[in-house]
């Protein structure tokens, strides 16, 4: 049982959430905030080269929040985009799964559409090389390595720097993680707009010439 100051009126309840609500609580602040209000905002300030960034990589984000459970020590994001053994942790590792797996088919989508206006050729086989990218660089591989890198930053912070506060710990490892998330996700680009991607390219359209 977690207990939650809240003030109003001028007095101060206390207000006890079991570490389950909490939990429920940390997915819908995710879904709300990351998943519908940052990309909206990105839309209506015409951001679409950041959002079709942005997007497909939410579960960078979620693994990021997910570091000892969050700020507070309150453990609201412990089963974000972790594991699946409760039934949070389960709804939450699949939706933002799927949340991530729509931006990456809605990139491909948009690729095609450009690529059939130039009347390019072997777009098949150009698609599903920018596709593989992806998932490799920025879906499947990346996330244990990124809270590796948070409990490797946490530790050298905390050793380095003895008094400082625990959540001003954890911000500094979440923002490590976003840095690193965000070299990820650059490098992701970065291969699908070099020679690596028109190698796979050739690759995939043999392969796909000879089924």
């Amino acid at each position: 049982m977690v207990e939650v100051l809240h003030k109003e009126d001028s007095v101060n309840r206390k207000i006890k959430y079991t570490e389950r609500e909490l939990q429920y609580l940390g997915l819908i602040f995710f879904i709300v905030v990351f998943v519908i209000c940052i990309p909206y905002i990105m839309y209506k300030r015409k951001m679409y080269e950041l959002l079709t960034m942005y997007f497909p990589n939410l579960d960078l984000i979620a693994t990021c929040l997910n570091f000892q459970g969050g700020p507070f020590e309150l453990n609201i994001f412990k089963y974000l985009y972790s594991v699946d053994e409760p039934t949070i942790g389960y709804l939450s590792l699949n939706l933002i799964g799927l949340f991530s797996m729509m931006g990456v088919l809605a990139v491909l989508f948009k690729r095609t559409e450009y690529l059939i206006r130039k009347g390019c050729d072997n777009i098949m086989s150009k698609i599903m090389s920018i596709g593989m990218i992806m998932l490799i660089v920025t879906f499947f591989f990346p996330n244990r390595y990124i809270r590796v890198f948070n409990e490797y930053v946490y530790n050298i912070i905390k050793n380095r720097f003895v008094n400082m506060s625990k959540n001003t710990l954890w911000f500094m490892t979440f923002f490590s993680g976003l840095l690193l998330s965000f070299i990820i996700i650059k490098t992701e680009v970065f291969l699908n707009e070099s020679i690596i991607n028109d190698k796979l390219t050739n690759i995939l359209h043999h392969i796909i010439h000879y089924l």
